[in-house]
């Protein structure tokens, strides 16, 4: 095994750190020379390795912490935030310090892969993990690393307000694709609230929808509600945007939702069908 280098999902960046995930999924040179196998075929998975989360100082590029935990397997974070022990939320508020917080969809296994198969799309016998909105706590000093599961939903593609990504401040809301328990294919669209782990869904007879887009208000009465230190309140404010395909109709149409109700608020129809990519907007 050596030092071969795990898979890495997406990263994210916190005001003076960035925070990868290496995957512990790593690549055997040798495979890659059989031109009858695919790319994903030159890859092993090694729970043992754990899976390792990688902080990095974004101005000078050193190794702030590498902790290890318990392998899980993620394509995708929701978001990344810099807290205080003694802020509120926080595991452990004892001897000060600060913990990165990554919020992601984890797979108990790189399974889930087995499942982008053509002769495997489309089938609810597959054995693969669902996705679920996890949370980990990363000291900075060199701490124990504490993760809980935030939500009791299948989740991918996890969006938050970009106005809370870009100021890269602690979120509440995320939203995301799901799918139900008789279908592993994405005909829901999800909202968890991480404080409470309360799950709102939208789903449709033989509707699939793409990934969701969170688009925040530009009510000027809603900036003033935030400064007026409601703003967790009205971290949902807004719209999210949704490609739906109707299988049934064979077209799709543009969904708008209500960021906070999560109800339907508008429905662009298209004459058509829209293919679907791998991410949405």
């Amino acid at each position: 095994m050596g030092r071969r280098a795990g898979v890495h999902a997406q990263f994210r960046v916190d005001r003076a750190l960035w925070v990868l995930t290496e995957n512990p999924f790593t690549a055997n040179p040798l495979r890659f020379l059989h031109p009858d196998r695919s790319f994903v075929d030159a890859y092993e998975w090694h729970p043992e390795r754990g899976t390792r989360f990688v902080v990095l100082d974004r101005t000078t590029g050193e190794v702030v912490a590498e902790p290890r935990v318990p392998a899980f397997f993620t394509f995708h974070h929701a978001n990344a935030f810099e807290r205080e022990r003694t802020e509120a939320g926080a595991e452990d508020d004892s001897g000060g310090g600060s913990d990165i917080v990554v919020d992601l969809v984890a797979y108990d296994d790189a399974d889930v892969l087995d499942g982008l198969y053509l002769d495997d799309i489309g089938s609810s016998a597959s054995d693969a993990s669902t996705g679920e909105l996890r949370q980990y706590c990363l000291p900075l000093d060199g701490g124990r690393v504490t993760g809980r599961t935030l939500a009791d939903v299948g989740i991918e593609f996890p969006r938050v307000s970009p106005a809370v990504a870009t100021a890269m401040e602690p979120h509440r809301y995320v939203y995301g694709q799901g799918d139900t328990d008789a279908d592993r294919n994405a005909n829901e669209l999800v909202k968890v609230d991480t404080e409470a782990g309360d799950v709102q869904t939208w789903a449709e007879r033989g509707v699939y929808a793409s990934e969701p887009t969170f688009m925040p208000s530009p009510d000027e009465e809603n900036e003033d509600d935030t400064a007026a230190g409601d703003g967790i309140a009205r971290e949902d404010d807004g719209v999210v945007l949704s490609i739906l395909l109707d299988i049934d109709a064979e077209r799709s149409a543009l969904l708008a939702f209500d960021g906070r109700s999560f109800e339907e608020r508008a429905r662009a129809i298209v004459p058509h069908s829209i293919p679907f990519g791998f991410h949405g907007w």
